[in-house]
């Protein structure tokens, strides 16, 4: 078989590029006080905001295994939460707009 060989990156490789990449756009937005977590307990949700700690969390199997489309829409939706609050209102979806993502709501099983 001839061809150009892909290699498979690790999770964990994918995962730091990814959150670099996160980090870079909290930046971008001024939110420099921000942080972005993973984690891997079992949860309804695959991001989430927390405005008391100023930081966003994602779901560590969704940013491992997702789409990273999907994977950045659902980061970006919880930006637009950092910037607006924590209401979907009229609001949110202009923030939504304006830094790119489609402001859909997404369940943890909706993914799979």
């Amino acid at each position: 078989m001839s061809g150009v060989r892909v290699p498979h990156r690790p999770p964990l490789l994918r995962n730091m590029n990814t959150l670099k990449t996160f980090k870079r756009i909290l930046r971008d937005y001024g939110l420099y006080e921000w942080r972005l977590e993973l984690h891997d307990y079992p949860t309804h949700w695959l991001g989430i905001t927390n405005f008391t700690l100023a930081k966003i969390t994602l779901l560590k199997n969704y940013v491992e295994n997702g789409n990273p489309e999907s994977v950045k829409d659902t980061f970006l939706h919880e930006v637009a939460h950092a910037l607006t609050g924590p209401d979907h209102d009229s609001r949110w979806e202009a923030a939504c707009a304006r830094i790119g993502c489609t402001a859909q709501i997404t369940r943890n099983n909706a993914w799979i």
